[in-house]
């Protein structure tokens, strides 16, 4: 039995009428009438008493068709979810990210704008460091990643650029540096820094300062990531650096300075896999890209997303 019986089969019991059903399907009415037969001889009962009055249903043929105008509900969904997963409409995206693009609306911002034209598409969420996130995308556990740029990308794996931010000093409120609104680089040789662990300063790029301490700092201690980093800065263990989004998060006893000099940035990318063969994780990058593309387009106002509220309060006061 094929799903076209089932069609045929509907279609008389809806109209009643060989002929017009015949018309409504654009076949012949005696190739209807055959397919007909096949299918009561293929369930072993009649399912129409036909008549020189017309055509009605027996009692077998009205539960057959409860059953058939289910099946082929079910066949037209499955259709329409296959062409829909095809496309990348549908489907999960299992999604790594470490804290400074999270909080700046990298994250929720390329989410945001994903919904839009995808939004049967959902996304798994774990926050992990990049190398672990490289780890993970590589070996499958997650589909893409942002995090910070690393100083090469496994040979399976391919990244760009979706964030660029300006990198800050957080320090204990009651620390003399804070009375200053910038700090200058001189100033911190003797100050004591909490830093990433040593594998991210020995395999992420940057300037140094975007993964550990500036230049000439001469007490480092390591810690797991930025939120102990900030917890440690609050009770006045020392200095550490982050992006200028994470000047958003509040933390008791941390304020937040700029440095002096030549500004210092972190780059921030989406990893994904090379031979990614999922439509929706596809998707998912060609609107990255897409993204990426306009705000480096000639005359387009490359405001960083991280800033862009604060720019609104601006403008509104």
């Amino acid at each position: 039995m094929e799903l076209r019986h089932l069609r045929y089969f509907v279609a008389v019991a809806e109209d009643l009428h060989f002929s017009r059903a015949a018309e409504r399907l654009n076949i012949a009415t005696p190739t209807l009438s055959a397919q007909i037969r096949a299918l009561e001889s293929m369930l072993g009962v009649q399912l129409f008493i036909r008549s020189t009055r017309g055509v009605t249903l027996t009692e077998a043929g009205q539960r057959v068709l409860e059953e058939a105008r289910l099946t082929l509900s079910q066949a037209d969904r499955t259709m329409l979810v296959g062409r829909h997963a095809a496309r990348g409409e549908v489907g999960s995206i299992a999604l790594g990210y470490i804290f400074g693009p999270s909080v700046g609306g990298v994250v929720s911002g390329a989410l945001a704008e994903f919904r839009k034209s995808h939004p049967h598409v959902s996304f798994a969420l774990q926050k992990i460091e990049t190398l672990p996130q490289l780890r993970a995308i590589a070996d499958g556990t997650l589909d893409a990643g942002f995090m910070r740029t690393p100083s090469k990308y496994p040979s399976e794996l391919a990244g760009f650029v979706v964030d660029t931010q300006e990198l800050w000093l957080a320090v204990p409120c009651d620390h003399p540096l804070a009375a200053a609104n910038v700090i200058a680089p001189d100033q911190l040789a003797d100050e004591p820094f909490l830093a990433h662990p040593i594998e991210h300063e020995l395999f992420l790029s940057g300037n140094g300062v975007a993964v550990s301490a500036p230049e000439g700092a001469r007490r480092v201690s390591r810690v797991s990531d930025i939120i102990s980093a900030l917890i440690l800065v609050g009770s006045g263990a020392g200095l550490t650096v982050v992006p200028k989004s994470v000047t958003q998060v509040g933390m008791a006893g941390v304020t937040y300075r700029r440095i002096g000099g030549k500004p210092r940035t972190a780059d921030y990318v989406v990893v994904y896999r090379k031979a990614e063969r999922s439509p929706a994780i596809k998707a998912f990058i060609a609107m990255l890209r897409a993204r990426q593309r306009r705000a480096a387009a000639p005359g387009v106002a490359a405001l960083p997303v991280h800033s862009a509220a604060a720019e609104r309060r601006r403008v509104a006061t």
